[in-house]
């Protein structure tokens, strides 16, 4: 993406972010949580101001006015981090990493629907943010060396690319790790909430590679030189990565203190616009009880990647519509095209006439096709072979000699006839 710097978004990441360059943290100053800066951003936003205006030195007023929230001098102090911002912004740029704010029109605004006031204020990545505009399909687990759910999160992770989402998770190993690798490995596309700093990953060589070919993204509301320093930072990427979906899946989980229990139980109990399931491995232990009770699904028996398509989008709960405020403020409003009224329909060009070879190319598909008619019924109507098995070893040796594209070979072979 092409990085838009505003003074909005300088002013919420001097609010909110650490600016921790290359790992080192300026002591003595706490930016604000989430919950924080939400309730100063609804405060700015009902006196009809908007974050950059805490940045003009002569608006001293409005900080202590701010003060009821926020003690002034820790306001005063956190904008006054200018340099470090500065050097922050260069050290992400220099590795390829993108920050998108609150008041920024990349920002993820399915993030915005699902999460609404907990929103986090500002959010890092590497790669294709464009992916983010796709639905998504969420994984979530705890982290396992049991081959078990890291085979249950293949499969899932591989059925969802076939059926066109984005895998989401946040990687840990096991179900996790395996719902990525079964998107990638098949040519899906994939974005991770990494554990680890993200800085760390979009300096090696193997990742640069992955982030370069488009088809993955990483995506974090933790600082890049930090990533998880702690159990509530582990909860914030599965909180992340859950609500970047349109449904998810709960593989494991290992005690109800668990950062995947907790987000699904925050999430059911809060936000209830994701549906989420539960993939059961017996025994299934006492403590998902109080989740079934909130709303929690059992992970019904699919029949292929029309099945899997329609759990995720089917029975999806829209969530309540994002308030925007006036274009200005601090979550910015995209300019709406004007209407252009309606001309009257032109009339369609006349078709070209085919030349010589090009009619013979047509003349001999037509025949190619008669005669593919006529051996299609034979097959069917004398030797009594299914429609279906037809279709399955036709798109096998088509496969086999390079000449179909092996994710579409996959979801053809996976179509329900009916009757078959």
């Amino acid at each position: 993406m092409t990085e838009t710097i505003s003074p909005n978004s300088d002013a919420i990441l001097l609010l909110t972010a650490p600016l921790a360059v290359r790992g080192e943290v300026q002591e003595g100053i706490e930016p604000l949580s989430t919950e924080e800066y939400g309730f100063l951003a609804r405060q700015l936003l009902d006196m009809k101001r908007k974050p950059s205006d805490l940045l003009n030195p002569e608006n001293t007023e409005l900080i202590h006015s701010c003060g009821e929230l926020v003690d002034a001098e820790r306001l005063k102090a956190l904008l006054g981090r200018k340099a470090e911002l500065s050097r922050a912004r260069a050290a992400w740029r220099s590795l390829g990493i993108w920050c998108c704010t609150r008041a920024d029109r990349d920002y993820p605004k399915i993030l915005k629907a699902h999460l609404r006031e907990d929103t986090p204020p500002a959010v890092w990545g590497c790669g294709n943010l464009k992916l983010l505009q796709s639905d998504a399909f969420s994984v979530l687990g705890t982290g396992s060396k049991n081959k078990h759910y890291d085979r249950i999160g293949n499969e899932n992770g591989t059925m969802a690319s076939y059926a066109g989402f984005l895998v989401v998770a946040s990687g840990e190993e096991g179900a996790e790790n395996g719902a990525l690798r079964g998107a990638l490995k098949v040519g899906g596309t994939a974005c991770q909430v990494p554990n680890k700093p993200l800085a760390s990953l979009a300096a090696q060589p193997g990742w640069k590679k992955l982030l370069d070919s488009g088809k993955l993204v990483l995506m974090t509301a933790l600082d890049p030189f930090l990533g998880c320093r702690s159990i509530e930072d582990r909860l914030s990427n599965k909180r992340l990565a859950l609500s970047l979906g349109a449904s998810a899946l709960l593989v494991n989980t290992e005690s109800m203190d668990d950062p995947a229990w907790v987000a699904v139980e925050e999430h059911l109990g809060k936000y209830e616009s994701v549906p989420i399931y539960f993939q059961e491995t017996p025994p299934v232990p006492e403590y998902m009880g109080p989740l079934f009770d909130m709303g929690l699904k059992r992970w019904p028996h699919l029949n292929g990647v029309v099945d899997f398509h329609t759990l995720v989008l089917g029975e999806r709960k829209e969530p309540d519509p994002v308030p925007l405020p006036p274009e200005g403020k601090y979550e910015e409003v995209p300019p709406q095209e004007p209407e252009k009224k309606a001309d009257s329909p032109a009339a369609a060009p006349a078709p070209k006439p085919l030349s010589a070879e090009d009619a013979e190319a047509e003349a001999r598909r037509k025949a190619g096709l008669a005669e593919l008619e006529k051996l299609l019924s034979r097959l069917t109507d004398k030797e009594g072979i299914s429609a279906k098995d037809i279709v399955y070893e036709t798109v096998q040796v088509l496969t086999d000699k390079g000449k179909m594209d092996p994710i579409v070979a996959a979801v053809l072979q996976n179509v329900s006839f009916p009757g078959a």
